[in-house]
């Protein structure tokens, strides 16, 4: 099963996201950003983890945010996402997904 299509993530990757420089600056379709690195972090008002992208197209960079999961969920895709650097969000939206259950 792609990425893509993984019932966890439907309708949720590609993570929308926009410009580190212009936040009214949509981060690129059909996803030709190459992945630069994930972020994991706590949101205090939600109480869980969230992940956050940053992905970089022709030296200018973005910011794409994924929605909260559960802290194993999130973990595992971190861990994840952070072995594809350099990959554009396409080619990771491709890969095989069975690892995360």
């Amino acid at each position: 099963m792609k990425l893509i299509d993984y019932p966890g993530l439907r309708g949720e990757w590609p993570p929308p996201g926009h410009s580190v420089l212009s936040p009214i600056r949509l981060a690129p379709t059909p996803c030709q950003d190459v992945l630069l690195q994930a972020i994991r972090f706590w949101r205090i008002e939600t109480k869980n983890w969230g992940l956050t992208i940053l992905t970089e197209l022709k030296g200018e960079r973005f910011i794409r945010r994924l929605p909260g999961k559960n802290e194993i969920f999130n973990s595992v895709f971190y861990e994840f996402l952070n072995k594809q650097r350099g990959k554009t969000i396409l080619e990771i939206g491709e890969m095989d997904a069975t690892f995360l259950g």
